[in-house]
């Protein structure tokens, strides 16, 4: 079982990449 912390982290990431490549 994948713990919501982990997804929230991966989340984060995914958007800090995106907000990055928008930029």
């Amino acid at each position: 079982v994948i713990t919501p912390l982990l997804v929230s982290e991966d989340e984060k990431a995914l958007v800090s990449c995106i907000n990055c490549l928008t930029k």
